[in-house]
């Protein structure tokens, strides 16, 4: 078994999901760790979890997926390994994955900062999953950008640009790091024949509905609370502004505005949603990466590194 440490993120977790993830986690690293981001069910679960290879992390409230990861490593640290696995409550790891992750190539290369499988919704059509299919370039692809569960990530590369951005809390959490990464001269790369099953809230699957709203077949919408919707809208404009090069316009707010139409498409309390959403919007329309002043600090740190390291070869 190789020396790899899961860090597990809950937050009210389905716990037969949960024990199943973990028993397949267990199975291929040497300690799990759940840092739970405050529970109203962890009286439920956490005895449940008494095996010495467990190590249950109960924080007091929800505070934010980026400073539990970050929780998560350093506590991960302890147990001097080179790769976290960071991992969703409701994925589930394939058998061996480990084993062929850190069997490719790239592995092997100093400038790896994450490898990870590609993954699955369980709950995509047909056509989306071809979709999605149609973007896969080769058997290891190196991407700019992947979602954070399922990831072998570096503890070197993670320490080195200062780990997640907490104040980001959830949503474009993953993208950021990832981003920052890049700017570090660091690799991530997507190996795309092994597949994760993940679930990225409750996927909506009404085509006559997002026909009506100028939506294709093929796009991918999921349900989420409206706190999360806020954060979702939030963060992609403030992602926009920290990153311009990922835009696919300069009119990126009117965009979000527009865009968040596709939360008529949901079943419950969509009013609720769509004025969290607008909120979101609004306050990162007054968001300047420029006087951010702890975001300047993690994005100088990272070029530095960059930069030390191509002096130094």
């Amino acid at each position: 078994m190789h020396n790899v440490v899961a860090v597990v993120i809950t937050y009210n977790p389905d716990v037969v999901q949960l024990q199943k993830n973990i028993e397949q986690m267990l199975v291929q690293t040497n300690k799990v760790i759940i840092v739970d981001n405050g529970s109203k069910n962890l009286s439920e679960w956490h005895t449940l979890f008494s095996n010495q290879n467990i190590i249950v992390v109960p924080l007091q409230k929800n505070v934010g997926i980026a400073k539990a990861q970050n929780i998560g490593f350093i506590t991960a640290k302890e147990y001097d390994v080179n790769w976290v696995l960071t991992m969703d409550q409701d994925s589930l790891l394939a058998p061996k994955t480990i084993d062929k992750l850190l069997e490719v190539p790239e592995a092997k290369k100093e400038t790896t900062a994450i490898l990870t499988p590609r993954y699955v919704d369980v709950n995509w059509t047909d056509e989306q999953r071809q979709h999605e299919d149609n973007n896969l370039n080769g058997l290891v692809q190196d991407m700019d950008t992947v979602i954070a569960s399922g990831n072998l990530v570096s503890v070197n590369a993670w320490q080195a640009i200062g780990g997640y951005d907490e104040w980001l809390f959830i949503d474009q959490v993953d993208l950021d790091f990832d981003k920052r990464l890049k700017l570090a001269g660091f690799n991530i790369f997507q190996v795309n024949t092994i597949e994760m099953a993940h679930e990225i809230g409750e996927v909506i699957d009404r085509p006559i509905f997002q026909k009506l709203l100028g939506f294709s077949k093929t796009s991918i919408f999921s349900d989420h609370s409206a706190m999360r919707q806020y954060y979702i809208f939030r963060n992609r404009i403030i992602y926009w502004r920290r990153y311009p090069e990922v835009r696919r316009n300069e009119h990126f707010v009117r965009e979000s505005i527009t865009g968040s139409r596709h939360i008529l498409l949901f079943k419950n309390h969509k009013l609720k949603k769509l004025f969290a959403s607008w909120k979101g919007i609004k306050d990162a329309w007054y968001y300047d990466p420029e006087k951010d002043s702890d975001f300047q600090e993690l994005k100088e740190r990272a070029i530095t590194y960059g930069r030390n390291r191509e002096a130094n070869k």
